[in-house]
């Protein structure tokens, strides 16, 4: 957290910078955007990392043997270590957004992309239990019928993660206001607003009752969120973007091992920062003519 507020201080205090120094054009309601980097015909492309806050989620597992719910279970993101290592050889290991789109008009963008973001259960958290748990060979210490009981969730009980990734596949429709530049478009600063819906496709790390699951990639769900971006462009075809997520994924499918299957839904909330760039196709056709 602290090295996000810290990002976003140094990230507002550049683009506070730049206005003051700079001559600028203040974009009255309907702004004409003949020398803008991104208008109609504008191809984009980015890529950046994130970090996650999710809301307590109520998880039920059925299997021919149990059937029960754990009730506000919380849960968190997993960061990669800051290094060389993680962030500029093993590009993908840490949560990470990969994005490209097209703006249709001057204003109006649809994009497609990938969110990989984690989610872990904490363990050693007490939550309510309701259901059944068979008396069977791998699950005697936990078998019976539970009522409104609390449950200690550790390694023996149950290790639930989507950690390879909670990965969100989704298309955006954009909104893009760019309301300061500099003049000629050299710089410029605006907002992103936008709906997605997608589809979750995790690799799920999930043991109960300490039997290791199959931990596959699986399509277990959907979600739909809002997104609110801060958009800098810094060159002409580079721009940074402080991106906010929110929404809600639900996950009905998710698997444990044959025969055993896990569902939840959970509210979430993302920020990431990204480094882009960006060209317009219509532009670049008529300079070839």
């Amino acid at each position: 957290m602290k090295t996000f507020l810290s990002f976003s201080c140094f990230f507002f205090y550049l683009i506070l910078g730049i206005s003051q120094e700079s001559n600028t054009e203040l974009l009255d309601g309907n702004p004409v955007l003949e020398n803008s980097s991104l208008r109609k015909g504008s191809l984009y492309f980015y890529w950046g990392y994130n970090r996650e806050w999710y809301s307590k989620s109520d998880i039920s597992f059925n299997s021919p043997s149990c059937h029960f719910t754990l009730a506000d279970v919380r849960a968190k993101d997993r960061q990669s270590g800051l290094g060389f290592k993680n962030y500029l050889y093993n590009v993908t290991i840490p949560q990470f957004n990969v994005r490209a789109g097209y703006m249709l008009s001057d204003h109006l963008g649809i994009s497609f992309g990938y969110d990989h973001m984690k989610y872990v259960v904490l363990q050693k958290q007490l939550v309510k239990i309701n259901g059944s748990i068979a008396s069977t060979p791998g699950q005697l210490k936990y078998a019976g019928v539970y009522l409104d009981e609390e449950i200690k969730i550790d390694s023996a009980f149950l290790r639930f993660e989507h950690t390879n990734g909670l990965n969100y596949i989704s298309a955006d429709g954009e909104y893009y206001f760019e309301f300061w530049h500099r003049k000629k478009h050299s710089q410029s600063l605006g907002l992103v607003a936008g709906l997605s819906v997608g589809l979750l496709y995790p690799r799920s790390d999930v043991d109960v009752f300490d039997v290791e699951g199959v931990n596959i990639f699986h399509t277990a769900g959907y979600g739909f969120s809002g997104i609110l971006n801060l958009r800098f462009q810094v060159l002409k075809h580079v721009f940074l973007m402080a991106q906010n997520r929110f929404g809600e994924i639900i996950l009905n499918d998710i698997l444990v091992s044959e025969g055993f299957q896990a569902k939840q839904h959970f509210g979430f909330y993302q920020t990431a920062f990204m480094l882009g760039i960006n060209f317009n196709l219509l532009k670049s056709a008529k300079s070839f003519k």
